[in-house]
Protein backbone atom coordinates (compact mmCIF):
# COMPACT_ATOMS: atom_id res chain seq x y z
CA UNK A 1 0.00 0.00 0.00
CA UNK A 2 1.42 3.33 -1.07
CA UNK A 3 0.98 6.51 0.93
CA UNK A 4 0.61 9.75 -1.00
CA UNK A 5 1.97 12.88 0.60
CA UNK A 6 0.58 16.18 -0.56
CA UNK A 7 3.11 18.71 -1.80
CA UNK A 8 1.38 21.58 -0.05
CA UNK A 9 1.78 20.01 3.40
CA UNK A 10 5.45 19.22 2.81
CA UNK A 11 6.09 22.73 1.54
CA UNK A 12 4.32 24.29 4.53
CA UNK A 13 6.33 22.10 6.91
CA UNK A 14 9.56 23.16 5.18
CA UNK A 15 8.61 26.83 5.57
CA UNK A 16 7.80 26.36 9.27
CA UNK A 17 11.15 24.72 10.01
CA UNK A 18 12.95 27.45 8.06
CA UNK A 19 11.17 30.16 10.05
CA UNK A 20 12.03 28.46 13.34
CA UNK A 21 15.70 28.16 12.39
CA UNK A 22 16.02 31.79 11.30
CA UNK A 23 14.17 33.03 14.37
CA UNK A 24 16.33 30.83 16.63
CA UNK A 25 19.49 32.17 14.98
CA UNK A 26 18.31 35.73 15.51
CA UNK A 27 17.53 35.04 19.18
CA UNK A 28 21.02 33.66 19.79
CA UNK A 29 22.61 36.67 18.11
CA UNK A 30 20.41 39.11 20.02
CA UNK A 31 21.32 37.46 23.34
CA UNK A 32 25.01 37.91 22.60
CA UNK A 33 24.36 41.50 21.55
CA UNK A 34 22.43 42.23 24.77
CA UNK A 35 25.22 40.83 26.95
CA UNK A 36 27.86 43.07 25.33
CA UNK A 37 25.48 45.97 24.80
CA UNK A 38 27.58 48.73 26.32
CA UNK A 39 31.01 47.78 24.92
CA UNK A 40 30.05 46.54 21.46
CA UNK A 41 31.24 48.53 18.44
CA UNK A 42 30.87 48.03 14.70
CA UNK A 43 33.51 46.26 12.66
CA UNK A 44 35.08 47.61 9.49
CA UNK A 45 32.96 45.33 7.29
CA UNK A 46 29.71 46.51 8.86
CA UNK A 47 30.72 50.16 8.58
CA UNK A 48 31.67 49.83 4.90
CA UNK A 49 28.44 47.97 4.11
CA UNK A 50 26.19 50.54 5.82
CA UNK A 51 27.94 53.59 4.36
CA UNK A 52 27.99 52.16 0.83
CA UNK A 53 24.17 52.08 0.62
CA UNK A 54 22.67 54.69 -1.70
CA UNK A 55 19.63 55.65 0.38
CA UNK A 56 18.20 57.93 -2.29
CA UNK A 57 17.91 55.04 -4.74
CA UNK A 58 16.56 52.75 -2.02
CA UNK A 59 13.78 55.24 -1.26
CA UNK A 60 13.03 55.62 -4.96
CA UNK A 61 12.55 51.89 -5.48
CA UNK A 62 10.38 51.49 -2.38
CA UNK A 63 8.32 54.57 -3.20
CA UNK A 64 7.69 53.24 -6.72
CA UNK A 65 6.02 50.11 -5.32
CA UNK A 66 4.08 52.16 -2.75
CA UNK A 67 2.71 54.45 -5.46
CA UNK A 68 1.56 51.37 -7.39
CA UNK A 69 -0.24 50.08 -4.28
CA UNK A 70 -1.91 53.47 -3.86
CA UNK A 71 -3.09 53.59 -7.49
CA UNK A 72 -4.62 50.13 -7.33
CA UNK A 73 -6.25 50.80 -3.97
CA UNK A 74 -7.81 54.05 -5.21
CA UNK A 75 -9.72 52.06 -7.86
CA UNK A 76 -11.71 50.22 -5.19
CA UNK A 77 -12.19 46.48 -4.68
CA UNK A 78 -11.59 45.59 -8.33
CA UNK A 79 -7.81 45.24 -7.92
CA UNK A 80 -7.54 43.43 -4.59
CA UNK A 81 -5.44 40.66 -6.12
CA UNK A 82 -2.91 43.14 -7.48
CA UNK A 83 -2.76 44.98 -4.12
CA UNK A 84 -1.92 41.75 -2.29
CA UNK A 85 0.72 40.89 -4.88
CA UNK A 86 2.40 44.29 -4.60
CA UNK A 87 2.32 44.16 -0.79
CA UNK A 88 4.00 40.75 -0.87
CA UNK A 89 6.67 42.10 -3.24
CA UNK A 90 7.32 45.09 -0.97
CA UNK A 91 7.59 43.02 2.21
CA UNK A 92 10.07 40.62 0.60
CA UNK A 93 12.16 43.38 -1.00
CA UNK A 94 15.63 44.08 0.37
CA UNK A 95 15.16 47.85 0.04
CA UNK A 96 12.08 47.89 2.28
CA UNK A 97 13.94 45.92 4.94
CA UNK A 98 16.83 48.36 4.77
CA UNK A 99 14.52 51.33 5.28
CA UNK A 100 12.76 49.60 8.17
CA UNK A 101 16.05 48.91 9.98
CA UNK A 102 17.30 52.46 9.32
CA UNK A 103 14.09 54.04 10.60
CA UNK A 104 13.99 52.00 13.82
CA UNK A 105 17.70 51.79 14.66
CA UNK A 106 18.91 55.21 13.50
CA UNK A 107 16.18 57.80 12.87
CA UNK A 108 13.63 56.98 15.56
CA UNK A 109 13.88 59.10 18.71
CA UNK A 110 13.01 56.15 20.96
CA UNK A 111 15.56 53.81 19.40
CA UNK A 112 17.40 53.36 22.72
CA UNK A 113 14.30 52.14 24.55
CA UNK A 114 14.77 48.44 25.23
CA UNK A 115 12.03 45.83 25.09
CA UNK A 116 12.05 42.51 26.90
CA UNK A 117 15.19 41.50 24.94
CA UNK A 118 17.19 44.27 26.66
CA UNK A 119 18.78 45.53 23.41
CA UNK A 120 19.42 49.28 23.33
CA UNK A 121 22.51 49.82 21.20
CA UNK A 122 22.25 48.31 17.70
CA UNK A 123 25.58 48.49 15.88
CA UNK A 124 26.06 48.22 12.12
CA UNK A 125 26.90 44.50 12.18
CA UNK A 126 23.67 43.73 14.00
CA UNK A 127 21.76 45.88 11.49
CA UNK A 128 23.16 43.69 8.70
CA UNK A 129 21.83 40.57 10.44
CA UNK A 130 18.47 42.24 11.07
CA UNK A 131 18.15 43.14 7.40
CA UNK A 132 19.00 39.57 6.37
CA UNK A 133 16.56 37.79 8.71
CA UNK A 134 13.72 40.35 8.78
CA UNK A 135 10.39 38.79 7.78
CA UNK A 136 6.79 38.89 9.14
CA UNK A 137 6.62 35.32 10.43
CA UNK A 138 3.22 35.73 12.08
CA UNK A 139 4.41 35.69 15.71
CA UNK A 140 5.31 38.33 18.28
CA UNK A 141 7.31 38.69 21.46
CA UNK A 142 5.88 40.11 24.65
CA UNK A 143 5.75 43.88 25.14
CA UNK A 144 7.38 45.67 28.05
CA UNK A 145 4.95 48.09 29.71
CA UNK A 146 6.21 51.39 31.10
CA UNK A 147 4.09 54.02 32.87
CA UNK A 148 4.72 57.68 32.07
CA UNK A 149 3.15 60.88 33.37
CA UNK A 150 0.29 62.19 31.21
CA UNK A 151 -0.72 64.98 33.56
CA UNK A 152 0.34 65.77 37.09
CA UNK A 153 -2.22 63.25 38.38
CA UNK A 154 -2.73 60.68 35.58
CA UNK A 155 -0.40 57.96 34.30
CA UNK A 156 -0.30 56.67 30.72
CA UNK A 157 0.71 53.07 29.82
CA UNK A 158 3.38 52.82 27.14
CA UNK A 159 4.21 49.53 25.42
CA UNK A 160 7.77 49.02 24.14
CA UNK A 161 8.21 46.14 21.65
CA UNK A 162 11.53 44.48 20.92
CA UNK A 163 13.88 45.69 18.19
CA UNK A 164 12.77 42.80 15.96
CA UNK A 165 9.08 43.58 16.33
CA UNK A 166 9.64 47.29 15.74
CA UNK A 167 11.50 46.60 12.49
CA UNK A 168 8.81 44.19 11.31
CA UNK A 169 6.13 46.73 12.24
CA UNK A 170 7.77 49.38 10.09
CA UNK A 171 8.13 46.84 7.27
CA UNK A 172 4.41 46.06 7.42
CA UNK A 173 3.65 49.78 7.75
CA UNK A 174 5.34 50.47 4.41
CA UNK A 175 3.03 47.99 2.70
CA UNK A 176 -0.21 48.79 4.53
CA UNK A 177 -0.02 52.59 4.63
CA UNK A 178 -0.33 53.27 0.84
CA UNK A 179 -3.40 51.04 0.63
CA UNK A 180 -5.21 53.00 3.34
CA UNK A 181 -4.00 56.41 2.22
CA UNK A 182 -6.25 55.90 -0.81
CA UNK A 183 -9.22 55.21 1.51
CA UNK A 184 -8.76 57.66 4.38
CA UNK A 185 -10.98 60.72 4.58
CA UNK A 186 -9.91 64.22 3.63
CA UNK A 187 -9.98 65.77 7.11
CA UNK A 188 -8.10 63.06 8.99
CA UNK A 189 -4.69 64.52 9.86
CA UNK A 190 -3.22 62.50 12.73
CA UNK A 191 -0.18 60.26 12.15
CA UNK A 192 -0.38 60.41 8.36
CA UNK A 193 2.53 61.15 5.98
CA UNK A 194 2.62 64.68 4.64
CA UNK A 195 0.05 65.97 7.16
CA UNK A 196 0.63 67.94 10.32
CA UNK A 197 -1.21 69.80 13.06
CA UNK A 198 -0.94 72.99 11.01
CA UNK A 199 -2.94 71.37 8.20
CA UNK A 200 -5.75 70.56 10.65
CA UNK A 201 -5.66 74.10 12.07
CA UNK A 202 -5.74 75.53 8.53
CA UNK A 203 -8.87 73.50 7.68
CA UNK A 204 -10.67 74.71 10.83
CA UNK A 205 -9.59 78.31 10.32
CA UNK A 206 -10.76 78.28 6.69
CA UNK A 207 -14.22 77.03 7.74
CA UNK A 208 -14.60 79.44 10.67
CA UNK A 209 -13.72 82.49 8.60
CA UNK A 210 -16.88 81.90 6.55
CA UNK A 211 -19.06 81.87 9.69
CA UNK A 212 -19.96 85.52 10.15
CA UNK A 213 -22.18 84.88 13.19
CA UNK A 214 -19.97 82.36 14.96
CA UNK A 215 -20.23 78.59 15.03
CA UNK A 216 -21.23 75.74 17.36
CA UNK A 217 -18.56 73.13 17.99
CA UNK A 218 -18.71 69.57 19.26
CA UNK A 219 -15.36 69.28 21.05
CA UNK A 220 -15.14 65.49 21.45
CA UNK A 221 -12.63 63.18 23.07
CA UNK A 222 -12.63 59.36 22.95
CA UNK A 223 -12.10 57.60 26.27
CA UNK A 224 -8.86 55.54 26.30
CA UNK A 225 -8.79 55.12 22.54
CA UNK A 226 -5.64 52.99 22.14
CA UNK A 227 -6.47 50.78 25.13
CA UNK A 228 -10.10 50.10 24.12
CA UNK A 229 -10.01 49.47 20.36
CA UNK A 230 -11.72 46.23 19.42
CA UNK A 231 -9.46 43.63 17.79
CA UNK A 232 -12.32 42.37 15.62
CA UNK A 233 -12.91 45.87 14.23
CA UNK A 234 -9.28 46.20 13.09
CA UNK A 235 -9.09 42.68 11.62
CA UNK A 236 -12.36 43.15 9.72
CA UNK A 237 -11.11 46.42 8.26
CA UNK A 238 -7.83 44.93 6.99
CA UNK A 239 -9.30 41.60 5.86
CA UNK A 240 -8.75 42.54 2.17
CA UNK A 241 -4.99 42.98 2.65
CA UNK A 242 -2.30 40.35 2.24
CA UNK A 243 -2.92 37.31 4.53
CA UNK A 244 0.63 37.52 5.89
CA UNK A 245 -0.06 41.09 7.04
CA UNK A 246 -3.39 40.14 8.65
CA UNK A 247 -1.81 37.21 10.49
CA UNK A 248 1.08 39.35 11.73
CA UNK A 249 -1.18 42.16 12.97
CA UNK A 250 -3.36 39.60 14.76
CA UNK A 251 -0.24 38.34 16.56
CA UNK A 252 0.73 41.88 17.61
CA UNK A 253 -2.74 42.61 18.94
CA UNK A 254 -2.76 39.44 21.05
CA UNK A 255 0.86 39.73 22.21
CA UNK A 256 1.50 39.46 25.93
CA UNK A 257 2.27 42.52 28.06
CA UNK A 258 5.05 42.25 30.65
CA UNK A 259 4.32 44.45 33.65
CA UNK A 260 5.94 44.02 37.08
CA UNK A 261 7.17 40.53 36.23
CA UNK A 262 3.79 39.19 35.09
CA UNK A 263 2.58 38.63 31.52
CA UNK A 264 -1.05 39.36 30.69
CA UNK A 265 -2.81 38.81 27.36
CA UNK A 266 -5.21 41.64 26.41
CA UNK A 267 -8.59 41.12 24.76
CA UNK A 268 -8.79 44.65 23.36
CA UNK A 269 -6.62 47.64 22.54
CA UNK A 270 -3.32 48.16 20.79
CA UNK A 271 -0.16 49.09 22.75
CA UNK A 272 0.54 52.80 22.67
CA UNK A 273 4.18 53.06 21.69
CA UNK A 274 4.28 50.66 18.77
CA UNK A 275 5.14 51.94 15.31
CA UNK A 276 2.00 50.56 13.68
CA UNK A 277 -0.43 51.45 16.50
CA UNK A 278 -1.35 54.96 15.17
CA UNK A 279 -2.21 53.49 11.77
CA UNK A 280 -4.42 50.84 13.38
CA UNK A 281 -6.23 53.55 15.37
CA UNK A 282 -6.90 55.50 12.16
CA UNK A 283 -8.18 52.33 10.50
CA UNK A 284 -10.56 51.65 13.40
CA UNK A 285 -12.00 55.19 13.27
CA UNK A 286 -12.20 55.31 9.47
CA UNK A 287 -15.66 56.34 8.28
CA UNK A 288 -16.46 58.90 10.98
CA UNK A 289 -16.48 61.88 8.61
CA UNK A 290 -18.48 59.97 5.99
CA UNK A 291 -21.30 58.97 8.35
CA UNK A 292 -21.60 62.54 9.68
CA UNK A 293 -21.99 63.98 6.18
CA UNK A 294 -24.39 61.20 5.18
CA UNK A 295 -26.51 61.69 8.30
CA UNK A 296 -26.72 65.46 7.83
CA UNK A 297 -27.91 65.07 4.24
CA UNK A 298 -30.40 62.29 5.06
CA UNK A 299 -34.14 62.82 5.67
CA UNK A 300 -33.81 61.28 9.15
CA UNK A 301 -32.48 64.54 10.52
CA UNK A 302 -35.36 66.74 11.63
CA UNK A 303 -34.61 69.64 9.34
CA UNK A 304 -37.60 71.61 10.57
CA UNK A 305 -35.72 72.47 13.74
CA UNK A 306 -32.74 73.76 11.74
CA UNK A 307 -32.70 77.32 10.51
CA UNK A 308 -33.24 77.41 6.74
CA UNK A 309 -30.16 79.61 6.35
CA UNK A 310 -27.92 76.73 7.44
CA UNK A 311 -29.48 73.81 5.53
CA UNK A 312 -27.10 74.24 2.60
CA UNK A 313 -24.03 74.50 4.87
CA UNK A 314 -22.42 71.11 5.49
CA UNK A 315 -20.77 70.41 8.85
CA UNK A 316 -17.01 70.11 9.11
CA UNK A 317 -15.38 67.13 10.82
CA UNK A 318 -11.66 67.41 11.61
CA UNK A 319 -9.99 64.46 13.32
CA UNK A 320 -6.47 64.16 14.67
CA UNK A 321 -6.05 60.59 15.97
CA UNK A 322 -8.55 60.18 18.83
CA UNK A 323 -9.43 63.91 19.12
CA UNK A 324 -11.98 65.38 16.73
CA UNK A 325 -14.28 68.38 16.39
CA UNK A 326 -17.56 68.85 14.50
CA UNK A 327 -18.45 72.40 13.42
CA UNK A 328 -21.81 73.78 12.28
CA UNK A 329 -23.74 77.01 12.68
CA UNK A 330 -26.83 75.33 14.18
CA UNK A 331 -26.81 73.91 17.72
CA UNK A 332 -29.58 71.37 17.08
CA UNK A 333 -27.65 69.88 14.16
CA UNK A 334 -24.51 69.49 16.30
CA UNK A 335 -26.53 67.83 19.08
CA UNK A 336 -28.07 65.33 16.66
CA UNK A 337 -24.68 64.58 15.13
CA UNK A 338 -23.24 63.86 18.58
CA UNK A 339 -25.99 61.31 19.31
CA UNK A 340 -25.44 59.70 15.91
CA UNK A 341 -21.68 59.39 16.50
CA UNK A 342 -22.27 57.65 19.85
CA UNK A 343 -24.65 55.22 18.14
CA UNK A 344 -22.20 54.60 15.28
CA UNK A 345 -19.34 53.76 17.67
CA UNK A 346 -21.54 51.12 19.32
CA UNK A 347 -23.00 49.63 16.14
CA UNK A 348 -19.65 49.30 14.37
CA UNK A 349 -18.18 47.34 17.27
CA UNK A 350 -15.23 49.65 17.74
CA UNK A 351 -15.27 49.24 21.51
CA UNK A 352 -14.93 53.02 21.88
CA UNK A 353 -17.07 55.65 23.55
CA UNK A 354 -16.97 59.40 24.05
CA UNK A 355 -15.57 60.82 27.28
CA UNK A 356 -18.51 62.55 28.98
CA UNK A 357 -16.33 64.88 31.03
CA UNK A 358 -14.24 66.12 28.10
CA UNK A 359 -16.90 66.11 25.36
CA UNK A 360 -18.90 69.34 25.17
CA UNK A 361 -20.77 71.65 22.79
CA UNK A 362 -19.59 75.27 22.81
CA UNK A 363 -19.95 78.41 20.72
CA UNK A 364 -16.99 80.30 19.30
CA UNK A 365 -18.49 83.77 19.82
CA UNK A 366 -17.30 85.85 22.77
CA UNK A 367 -20.83 87.25 23.37
CA UNK A 368 -22.49 83.81 23.68
CA UNK A 369 -22.68 82.14 27.10
CA UNK A 370 -21.07 78.68 27.16
CA UNK A 371 -22.45 77.50 30.52
CA UNK A 372 -19.81 79.37 32.49
CA UNK A 373 -16.87 78.41 30.24
CA UNK A 374 -14.72 80.88 28.28
CA UNK A 375 -15.66 81.45 24.63
CA UNK A 376 -14.16 79.35 21.88
CA UNK A 377 -12.58 75.90 22.00
CA UNK A 378 -9.09 74.38 22.22
CA UNK A 379 -7.74 71.99 19.61
CA UNK A 380 -4.13 70.83 19.16
CA UNK A 381 -2.81 73.51 21.49
CA UNK A 382 -4.59 76.43 19.76
CA UNK A 383 -7.68 78.36 20.85
CA UNK A 384 -10.24 79.51 18.27
CA UNK A 385 -12.43 82.48 19.26
CA UNK A 386 -14.83 84.69 17.30
CA UNK A 387 -14.66 88.27 18.56
CA UNK A 388 -17.26 90.83 17.56
CA UNK A 389 -15.95 93.60 15.33
CA UNK A 390 -15.32 96.94 17.03
CA UNK A 391 -14.77 98.90 13.84
CA UNK A 392 -16.64 99.71 10.64
CA UNK A 393 -20.30 100.61 10.22
CA UNK A 394 -22.99 99.62 12.70
CA UNK A 395 -24.19 96.95 10.29
CA UNK A 396 -20.75 95.30 10.08
CA UNK A 397 -20.30 95.36 13.87
CA UNK A 398 -22.83 92.55 14.19
CA UNK A 399 -20.37 90.15 12.57
CA UNK A 400 -17.52 88.24 14.20
CA UNK A 401 -13.82 88.29 13.46
CA UNK A 402 -11.83 85.06 13.94
CA UNK A 403 -8.85 85.04 16.33
CA UNK A 404 -6.47 82.12 16.78
CA UNK A 405 -4.53 82.15 20.07
CA UNK A 406 -2.11 79.83 21.80
CA UNK A 407 -3.75 77.62 24.42
CA UNK A 408 -3.17 78.51 28.07
CA UNK A 409 -2.11 74.96 28.94
CA UNK A 410 0.64 75.08 26.34
CA UNK A 411 1.96 78.40 27.64
CA UNK A 412 2.07 77.15 31.24
CA UNK A 413 3.79 73.93 30.22
CA UNK A 414 6.37 75.83 28.18
CA UNK A 415 7.19 78.16 31.08
CA UNK A 416 7.62 75.18 33.40
CA UNK A 417 10.05 73.59 30.93
CA UNK A 418 12.08 76.82 30.78
CA UNK A 419 12.24 77.02 34.58
CA UNK A 420 13.34 73.39 34.84
CA UNK A 421 16.16 74.01 32.35
CA UNK A 422 17.45 76.94 34.41
CA UNK A 423 17.26 74.83 37.60
CA UNK A 424 19.18 71.94 36.03
CA UNK A 425 21.73 74.30 34.46
CA UNK A 426 22.99 76.03 37.59
CA UNK A 427 26.49 74.67 37.00
CA UNK A 428 26.38 74.68 33.20
CA UNK A 429 28.42 76.98 31.02
CA UNK A 430 26.63 79.81 29.27
CA UNK A 431 27.07 78.17 25.86
CA UNK A 432 25.52 74.89 26.97
CA UNK A 433 22.60 76.70 28.60
CA UNK A 434 21.93 78.72 25.43
CA UNK A 435 22.00 75.61 23.23
CA UNK A 436 19.51 73.80 25.48
CA UNK A 437 17.17 76.80 25.64
CA UNK A 438 17.33 77.39 21.88
CA UNK A 439 16.27 73.82 21.15
CA UNK A 440 13.07 74.44 23.16
CA UNK A 441 12.46 78.02 21.98
CA UNK A 442 12.88 77.29 18.28
CA UNK A 443 10.64 74.20 18.50
CA UNK A 444 7.84 76.14 20.18
CA UNK A 445 8.15 79.09 17.79
CA UNK A 446 7.97 76.75 14.81
CA UNK A 447 4.61 75.50 16.12
CA UNK A 448 3.18 78.83 17.33
CA UNK A 449 4.41 81.23 14.66
CA UNK A 450 1.21 81.15 12.57
CA UNK A 451 -0.92 82.62 15.36
CA UNK A 452 0.52 86.14 14.93
CA UNK A 453 0.16 86.66 18.69
CA UNK A 454 2.81 89.36 19.05
CA UNK A 455 1.90 90.35 22.59
CA UNK A 456 2.46 86.80 23.85
CA UNK A 457 5.90 86.63 22.24
CA UNK A 458 6.91 89.92 23.87
CA UNK A 459 5.83 88.58 27.27
CA UNK A 460 7.80 85.37 26.73
CA UNK A 461 10.90 87.38 25.81
CA UNK A 462 10.52 89.31 29.08
CA UNK A 463 10.05 86.03 30.97
CA UNK A 464 13.26 84.58 29.51
CA UNK A 465 15.13 87.82 30.33
CA UNK A 466 14.04 87.60 34.00
CA UNK A 467 15.08 83.96 34.23
CA UNK A 468 18.51 84.82 32.81
CA UNK A 469 18.99 87.52 35.44
CA UNK A 470 18.01 85.11 38.23
CA UNK A 471 20.43 82.51 36.84
CA UNK A 472 23.27 85.08 36.90
CA UNK A 473 22.49 86.16 40.48
CA UNK A 474 22.42 82.57 41.76
CA UNK A 475 25.62 81.75 39.90
CA UNK A 476 27.58 84.73 41.28
CA UNK A 477 26.64 85.62 44.84
CA UNK A 478 28.40 88.72 46.24
CA UNK A 479 31.37 88.42 43.88
CA UNK A 480 31.02 91.35 41.50
CA UNK A 481 28.76 94.28 40.97
CA UNK A 482 25.67 93.51 38.97
CA UNK A 483 26.73 95.92 36.21
CA UNK A 484 29.92 93.93 35.58
CA UNK A 485 28.04 90.64 35.64
CA UNK A 486 25.44 91.97 33.23
CA UNK A 487 28.08 93.06 30.72
CA UNK A 488 29.80 89.69 31.04
CA UNK A 489 26.74 87.69 29.96
CA UNK A 490 24.85 90.30 27.88
CA UNK A 491 26.18 92.20 24.87
CA UNK A 492 24.69 94.59 22.36
CA UNK A 493 24.08 92.83 19.06
CA UNK A 494 22.40 93.86 15.80
CA UNK A 495 20.67 90.88 14.14
CA UNK A 496 19.63 90.80 10.44
CA UNK A 497 15.93 90.68 9.62
CA UNK A 498 14.33 87.26 9.16
CA UNK A 499 14.69 85.72 5.71
CA UNK A 500 17.94 87.53 4.79
CA UNK A 501 20.87 85.13 4.40
CA UNK A 502 24.53 85.55 3.62
CA UNK A 503 24.01 85.17 -0.15
CA UNK A 504 24.73 88.89 -0.67
CA UNK A 505 27.33 91.16 0.88
CA UNK A 506 26.98 91.24 4.65
CA UNK A 507 27.59 94.98 4.73
CA UNK A 508 24.52 95.53 2.52
CA UNK A 509 22.10 93.53 4.71
CA UNK A 510 19.56 95.59 6.60
CA UNK A 511 19.86 94.83 10.31
CA UNK A 512 17.74 95.42 13.36
CA UNK A 513 18.71 98.11 15.87
CA UNK A 514 21.26 96.82 18.41
CA UNK A 515 19.78 95.46 21.65
CA UNK A 516 21.13 93.64 24.71
CA UNK A 517 21.25 89.88 24.00
CA UNK A 518 22.16 86.91 26.18
CA UNK A 519 25.21 85.60 24.28
CA UNK A 520 28.83 84.51 24.55
CA UNK A 521 31.85 86.47 23.35
CA UNK A 522 32.93 83.64 20.99
CA UNK A 523 32.36 84.50 17.33
CA UNK A 524 31.50 82.32 14.34
CA UNK A 525 33.44 83.96 11.50
CA UNK A 526 31.90 81.81 8.75
CA UNK A 527 28.35 82.92 9.55
CA UNK A 528 29.41 86.31 10.95
CA UNK A 529 27.37 85.85 14.13
CA UNK A 530 27.96 84.84 17.76
CA UNK A 531 28.63 81.17 18.36
CA UNK A 532 26.02 81.02 21.14
CA UNK A 533 23.11 83.46 20.90
CA UNK A 534 19.82 83.07 22.77
CA UNK A 535 16.87 83.32 20.39
CA UNK A 536 14.07 85.86 20.75
CA UNK A 537 10.45 84.83 20.19
CA UNK A 538 9.57 88.04 18.36
CA UNK A 539 12.49 87.69 15.93
CA UNK A 540 11.95 83.98 15.21
CA UNK A 541 8.19 84.10 14.68
CA UNK A 542 8.03 87.39 12.81
CA UNK A 543 4.96 89.54 12.29
CA UNK A 544 3.43 88.29 9.02
CA UNK A 545 3.98 84.52 9.10
CA UNK A 546 1.28 82.51 7.31
CA UNK A 547 1.04 78.79 6.60
CA UNK A 548 1.93 77.92 3.01
CA UNK A 549 1.34 74.76 0.97
CA UNK A 550 -1.41 73.21 3.13
CA UNK A 551 -2.49 69.63 2.46
CA UNK A 552 -6.00 70.00 1.04
CA UNK A 553 -8.45 67.22 0.27
CA UNK A 554 -7.23 63.65 -0.04
CA UNK A 555 -3.72 64.54 -1.20
CA UNK A 556 -1.03 62.07 -0.17
CA UNK A 557 2.72 61.63 -0.88
CA UNK A 558 1.89 58.51 -2.91
CA UNK A 559 -0.26 60.31 -5.51
CA UNK A 560 2.70 61.32 -7.69
CA UNK A 561 2.49 65.11 -7.17
CA UNK A 562 6.22 65.40 -6.50
CA UNK A 563 6.48 69.15 -7.05
CA UNK A 564 3.88 69.90 -4.36
CA UNK A 565 5.35 67.51 -1.79
CA UNK A 566 8.87 68.80 -2.37
CA UNK A 567 7.71 72.22 -1.16
CA UNK A 568 6.20 70.83 2.04
CA UNK A 569 8.48 71.70 4.98
CA UNK A 570 7.36 68.58 6.89
CA UNK A 571 8.45 66.24 4.10
CA UNK A 572 11.98 67.69 3.85
CA UNK A 573 12.41 67.49 7.61
CA UNK A 574 11.31 63.86 7.94
CA UNK A 575 12.60 62.54 4.59
CA UNK A 576 9.70 60.07 4.59
CA UNK A 577 9.67 59.81 0.79
CA UNK A 578 12.01 60.53 -2.04
CA UNK A 579 11.21 63.36 -4.38
CA UNK A 580 11.58 61.22 -7.51
CA UNK A 581 14.61 62.91 -8.99
CA UNK A 582 13.99 66.52 -7.97
CA UNK A 583 17.19 68.54 -7.50
CA UNK A 584 18.39 70.24 -4.35
CA UNK A 585 17.61 73.68 -5.78
CA UNK A 586 13.95 72.72 -6.20
CA UNK A 587 13.77 71.29 -2.69
CA UNK A 588 15.09 74.51 -1.19
CA UNK A 589 12.62 76.64 -3.16
CA UNK A 590 10.25 77.02 -0.22
CA UNK A 591 8.71 80.40 0.38
CA UNK A 592 7.40 81.84 3.63
CA UNK A 593 5.24 84.94 3.77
Amino acid sequence: MTIKIKKNNSMNQYKRTKRKRTRRAYELISQENAQTNAKQTSTVIGTIWWRSINWEKVRLRVNKIQCAIYRNSSLGKTNLRMIKKLQRILINSYDARLLAVRKVCQENKGRRSAGIDGIKNVNLDFRFLLTHFLRPYGDSSAIRRVWILKNKTEMRPLGIPTIWDRCVQHLVLQALEPEWEAKFEANSFGFRPGRSCHDAVYAIEKYLRRCQYGCYVLDADIRKCFDSISHERILNQISHSDPFIVKQIDAWLKAGILSEGEITYPDEGTPQGGIISPLLANIALHGLEYIVQKYFNSPYLEQKAIDKRYLHVSPLVVRYADDFVVLHQNRFAVTCIKAHIVEWLKNQGTGLELHDGKTKIVHTGDKIKNSGEPPGFDFLGFRFVHKIKSYGTLKNRRFYNLKVYVGEKGIKKHKENIKNIFKEGKSWSQGRLIETLNSVIYGVCEYWKYTNQGRLFNLLDAFIFEQCLLWIKKRHKNKKSFDQLFRKYFQRYSEPYKGITGAIGLNMVKKRPPVWRFMTSEWNHKLDKPKHLLGKYTYICGKDASYTNPTIGRATPYDGATQFWALKPEMEATQSISYLGMGNSQRRARTYR
